[in-house]
């Protein structure tokens, strides 16, 4: 879990979903995808707009991909 400010956060799980609650904002996941390795925590971090997701093998994802 990541902490954005005091009413934001985003959550990510194990098989890339991503969860947005309170003023965070959502920029998409991949969970809908099949994971060559398991997303592991803290899989989250800013990144201008959007977030990074890192993979068991250390590989990230930017997501959005741009």
């Amino acid at each position: 879990m990541k902490l954005f400010n005091g009413r934001a956060f985003v959550a990510g799980v194990t098989d890339g979903g991503v969860f947005a609650f309170g003023d965070a904002h959502f920029y998409g996941s991949e969970g809908a995808k099949t994971l060559s390795h398991m997303a592991i925590g803290p899989i989250v971090a800013p990144v201008g707009n959007g977030y990074t997701i890192i993979n068991s093998f250390g590989a990230p994802t930017v997501v959005p991909s741009v």
